[in-house]
C-alpha cells in the first residue's frame, strides 16, 4: 500500500511540472467567442464531464444560431461552454419546464452533446437547433 501511495505521489508531482514545462493548466479558462460579450475572466473552465453516460449513437445537426451556449444541466443557470460550428452531434433530447428565448423563437426542449469547450455531456436547449417549432422537440432526435 505504501508504494502504491508513493508511485501515485510521485505520478502526481511529474504531471504538475510536466504541465508547468508545457505551459498548460488544469484550471485554464478556455476562450469565449468573440462576440459572446463574455471576457476571458468568466469564460468557461475546459474538460469537465457533466452526463458520462452518453447512450445513443451521435446524429449531426445544424445549428441556426452560433455560438449556442452549453450547461452542465438543462436549465440554463450555470453556462459551461460553447457550441460554434454550424453542424455539431447530439445524443438526445429531453423536456424541462426551463425556456430559452432567442428573438422570436422559444423552446423547453434540451439536446445532449459535448461542446466545442471541450466539456463533456453538456446540454444546449434546442431554440438553437435548426429544424422543429416552438415549444417541441426537435423532429430529427430521440427522446433521453
Amino acid at each position: 500500500m505504501l508504494k502504491f501511495r508513493r508511485i501515485l505521489t510521485i505520478g502526481a508531482a511529474v504531471m504538475a511540472a510536466g504541465m508547468m514545462v508545457t505551459g498548460v493548466s488544469a484550471a485554464a479558462p478556455s476562450a469565449a467567442p468573440a462576440d459572446s460579450g463574455i471576457s476571458a475572466d468568466s469564460a468557461d473552465r475546459v474538460n469537465r464531464v457533466c452526463v458520462q453516460n452518453r447512450p445513443y449513437p451521435r446524429k449531426t445537426l445544424e445549428l441556426w444560431k452560433r455560438p449556442a451556449p452549453t450547461y452542465c444541466l438543462p436549465d440554463a443557470n450555470n453556462r459551461w461552454g460553447w457550441l460554434n460550428d454550424q453542424r455539431e452531434y447530439f445524443y438526445c433530447q429531453k423536456n424541462t419546464d426551463k425556456k430559452v428565448t432567442v428573438g422570436r423563437y422559444w423552446n423547453t426542449w434540451w439536446a445532449l452533446t459535448d461542446d466545442d469547450s471541450g466539456n463533456v455531456g453538456t446540454w444546449v436547449n434546442v431554440v438553437y437547433i435548426k429544424g422543429g417549432g416552438n415549444g417541441q422537440p426537435h423532429p430529427d432526435l430521440r427522446r433521453c
